[in-house]
């Protein structure tokens, strides 16, 4: 299976001149775990609810959230291409030690592999084992 098969192509991302406190709202409002980082169109980084955290703890946590994506951001970032083998991009996310791949494809960003994509390609054919306790109650 391809990159491409199980990327998301709706995929939110910011300028990395957008101020931080902006991109944190899209984070937390939008339920976003990963935001692809993007300068003239290209993608320069990824930026984290952990980034964010560990930008203010630097800061100084009185200071709140202040200062621009880019002063946050993971950077550079990893990418995979569409045609990338799914294991691949895996292995490549499992090495670097990073939650999600931007999918860029002649410069440009057309989609996002997460782990949770993964997963749920891992998961695809086999149904949840749940056993049921007494009392009606679900154990896992």
């Amino acid at each position: 299976m391809k990159v491409e098969q199980r990327m998301n192509r709706d995929v939110v991302c910011v300028d990395e001149d957008e101020p931080l406190s902006t991109a944190l709202q899209v984070i937390l409002w939008g339920g976003h775990r990963h935001l692809p980082v993007l300068e003239q169109g290209r993608v320069v980084g990824v930026l984290t609810e952990r980034d964010v955290l560990r930008h203010a703890a630097r800061q100084g946590w009185g200071a709140g959230v202040s200062g621009r994506v880019k002063d946050a951001m993971s950077a550079p970032a990893e990418v995979a291409s569409p045609g990338d083998d799914l294991p691949d991009a895996a292995a490549q996310m499992v090495a670097s030690r990073v939650g999600c791949l931007p999918v860029v494809k002649a410069g440009r960003l057309v989609g996002i592999l997460s782990r949770t994509d993964l997963l749920a390609e891992l998961s695809q054919d086999r149904p949840p084992k749940i056993a049921r306790a007494r009392g009606g109650q679900r154990r896992v």
